[in-house]
């Protein structure tokens, strides 16, 4: 290592000319900070894209003082951005004497909930709600989408829809985001229909009938003695009711001498 005259380190002079912007070093630029803003979008506004308005004030130098004043962001949201995508303006910061430039500012969109659809990727997904005689005859139902189109959803002849199905219309989910901007009709995803099927409290003894001369054939082991079997039948109440008076049951039969069974009753053959 070498050393000048004065005992200091050749290192340290080096450093010190590459710091100061001799030799070619450049100073380092001194930026402000980036500035974080949250933008409040719907479903609709990712679907159909548009230019949105962030209000904000900004500070900036004139002459040697510091002003505030208003300086509101023209955001453009393009067709298919998810939430918390983020849109950065360079340079749209704080001014400061002591900064060479401003820092950023970025706008992050916030998608609020949608009454009706949720977005999963480039699908739309929603919930239906049918009773059992459309799942089992049929359905026809309308749909208001995020653009205003009515679209009317039937089922095929003799589809049967379970509880739980997961069906799909192809080309009707969220637009595909393009970085680049729109180039000719935009790609989309699918819409999501999950089916919840309401079956009725009851049925009368005549619908039943029609049912079991249209339907499979119940599994019925008719073949057993009715002698080799209890009946039971299952209770209507909710299952915590039913505990409690069996534990209340279960409580009265231990204050009995002779004892006696609590638990499900069945009908005696």
């Amino acid at each position: 290592m070498f050393h000048h005259a004065g005992g200091g380190d050749m290192d340290d002079m080096m450093s010190m000319m590459f710091a100061s912007g001799m030799m070619g070093g450049m100073p380092r630029r001194r930026r402000g900070k980036t500035i974080g803003l949250p933008l409040s979008v719907t479903l609709e506004d990712l679907y159909k894209g548009g230019v949105f308005t962030v209000p904000r004030e900004k500070t900036v130098v004139v002459g040697n003082r510091m002003v505030t004043k208003s300086a509101p962001l023209k955001v453009s949201v393009v067709k298919g951005m998810e939430h918390e995508h983020q849109i950065p303006f360079r340079g749209e910061g704080d001014q400061h004497p002591e900064l060479d430039e401003p820092g950023d500012v970025v706008v992050v969109l916030q998608l609020e909930k949608h009454s009706v659809f949720t977005r999963d990727g480039n699908d739309l997904c929603m919930t239906k709600k049918i009773s059992l005689a459309e799942a089992l005859c049929g359905f026809q139902f309308t749909i208001t989408h995020l653009d205003g189109r009515v679209l009317l959803i039937s089922s095929q002849t003799g589809e049967i829809v379970k509880p739980g199905d997961r069906k799909s219309v192809v080309g009707e989910g969220m637009p595909i985001f393009n970085p680049r901007g729109p180039a000719g009709p935009a790609r989309k995803g699918d819409l999501i229909i999950e089916f919840e099927v309401a079956f009725p409290e009851r049925i009368e003894a005549e619908p039943i009938d029609v049912l079991r001369r249209t339907l499979p054939t119940p599994s019925i082991e008719s073949e057993r003695a009715a002698g080799d079997s209890e009946e039971c039948y299952m209770h209507p109440r909710p299952l915590d009711e039913v505990r409690k008076e069996m534990k209340d049951q279960a409580d009265d039969d231990d204050d009995v001498p002779q004892g006696g069974g609590g638990g499900v009753r069945c009908a005696q053959q």
